[in-house]
C-alpha cells in the first residue's frame, strides 16, 4: 500500500466515523429513515457512508450517475436543498429515483474542500 493510498484510507475511515456520529444525532432530531455521505467524482456519486433505519435503501460503495440522483440539485446551486415531498417537487417528481422509492422528504448539504471545491454531499 502506498503512502497516498494509506492516507486516503484513513481519511475515509475518519469520515465514516464522524458521519455515523452525525447520523445518530440527526435521526433523533429528524426521524429520518436514511442518511448518507456521497463523494462526487467524475460524474458519479460514490456512497462512502450510510445509515438506514428499517431497510437498506442506500449501501456503502454504491455508485450512481450524478444526473440521476437528487444530490445533483445541491450542485445546481451552492446551498442546502430541502424538499418536503419529492413526488410534488417539479425538479424531482419526474425522476426515476422518485418512481422507484416513492414520495419522501429530502435534505442535502454540500461538502466542500478547504479550497471550495465540491467533495461530496450529506443527504
Amino acid at each position: 500500500m502506498t503512502v497516498s493510498s494509506e492516507h486516503s484510507r484513513r481519511k475515509y475511515n475518519l469520515l465514516r466515523q464522524a458521519s455515523h456520529h452525525m447520523f445518530e444525532a440527526l435521526t433523533e432530531t429528524l426521524g429520518a429513515r436514511t442518511f448518507f455521505v456521497a463523494e462526487y467524482e467524475d460524474g458519479s456519486n460514490l456512497t462512502v457512508s450510510s445509515w438506514n433505519r428499517d431497510e437498506t435503501t442506500v449501501q456503502v460503495g454504491a455508485v450512481q450517475p450524478f444526473h440521476l440522483a437528487y444530490c445533483k440539485l445541491v450542485c445546481d446551486g451552492t446551498a442546502a436543498v430541502i424538499i418536503d415531498d419529492t413526488s410534488d417537487h417539479p425538479p424531482t417528481k419526474g425522476m426515476d429515483v422518485t418512481k422507484q422509492i416513492g414520495a419522501c422528504s429530502f435534505i442535502a448539504v454540500p461538502i466542500a474542500t478547504p479550497g471550495g471545491t465540491l467533495f461530496g454531499i450529506i443527504c
